[in-house]
């Protein structure tokens, strides 16, 4: 599989976007967006996010759980990655999706799911 963003839509009507690796796990997914423009400009939001260390983080919480954050300019959630094992996981994590996350295309999902539900 190649790497891709792709723009979903949730069971509860949001749209999403996700960042999925050539191994075809999902890397990054945002937060839930009212409509489908909301979750295309997240993608270049971003984008923009990964390429600035305040950012974009690992971050460990109390309960000892890893993950990769992204953040808008506001410091509001933009995306955060699955848990890892730890926080040198969190850090590769994070170097591997600002690798990939520039050249990666938007492949728009939603209309499959929508066609599906007729």
């Amino acid at each position: 599989m190649a790497t891709r963003f792709e723009l979903v839509l949730d069971d509860a009507g949001k749209f999403h976007f996700q960042l999925r690796g050539p191994d075809g796990d999902v890397l990054l997914r945002s937060v839930g967006c009212n409509g489908k423009i909301g979750a295309q400009t997240g993608v270049l939001h971003v984008r923009s996010a990964l390429r600035d260390p305040e950012r974009s983080s690992p971050q460990t919480e109390a309960d000892g759980s890893h993950w990769v954050v992204a953040k808008e300019v506001d410091g509001s959630l933009l995306a955060r990655s699955a848990r890892v094992a730890d926080e040198a996981a969190a850090h590769a994590l994070l170097a591997r999706i600002r690798a990939i996350s520039d050249t990666a295309p938007v492949i728009d999902l939603t209309k499959r799911r929508v066609e599906a539900a007729r």
